[in-house]
């Protein structure tokens, strides 16, 4: 009996232990959520067992991806090394599960998080809250619905004139409005944006969760 107690197994450990250090921005994340719920006494000594959503093969996919991309960047662009910085935020579609996060180049560094902490100009990611805002009204709107990607003329408050633009400098008059949203036009969706009022598209906005201030400019369209 005690020989075969010391038998060998024959299981080869490919992988390293699971360690949080791998992790310090998923980690972060999860904590920031727990202590809606409990206090930092309850934490330690409660003996909870906590279930994340985070899949360690998306995370190792996403620091790879990170790491190969900025040092594409800083060689293309005569950069410092190490200078970039990056955030990512994998999520699942339907629940919006955080299956994998990175706040730094260096997923082992503690600090400021990149991927929830930064503020940055939310750009054409607004766009989808415009047509949202659109095909809430049935009646008028559908994907099919022509919009206007031609040229338009604001007059701002301060008596200056703003005339956006498209990426590609180009007009293309009357486009499907899957089509203006699938390419991201800008001169289709600013157009379809005063047609709506910059206070509807703000009322979706704040519906989507946005509460921060919302400056009332033609320009919040993209």
């Amino acid at each position: 009996l005690e020989t075969e107690k010391k038998r060998w197994l024959g299981v080869i450990k490919k992988q390293p232990d699971w360690s949080g250090g791998q992790y310090t921005a998923f980690l972060e994340l999860l904590k920031k959520q727990l202590f809606e719920f409990y206090s930092e006494a309850q934490l330690r000594t409660e003996g909870l067992r906590i279930f994340t959503t985070m899949v360690p093969r998306y995370q190792k996919h996403a620091q790879a991806a990170v790491s190969l991309r900025l040092a594409t960047l800083e060689t293309t662009y005569g950069l410092e090394t190490q200078s970039l910085q990056s955030g990512v935020i994998i999520t699942t579609t339907d629940t919006a599960e955080v299956l994998a996060m990175i706040g730094s180049r260096n997923p082992k560094e503690f600090g400021f998080n990149r991927a929830i902490d930064a503020k940055r100009p939310v750009g054409s990611l607004i766009k989808p809250a415009i047509y949202l805002t659109a095909l809430s009204n049935h009646k008028k709107f559908n994907a099919l619905s022509m919009l206007d990607d031609s040229p338009i003329t604001l007059k701002q408050k301060n008596g200056d004139v703003w005339q956006p633009k498209n990426y590609d400098r180009q007009t293309r008059g009357p486009v499907p409005m899957y089509q203006a949203l699938a390419n991201s036009y800008n001169l289709a969706t600013i157009n379809l944006g005063m047609d709506l009022g910059l206070g509807t598209v703000i009322t979706t906005l704040r519906k989507l969760g946005v509460k921060q201030p919302i400056p009332e400019y033609p320009s919040l369209l993209l």
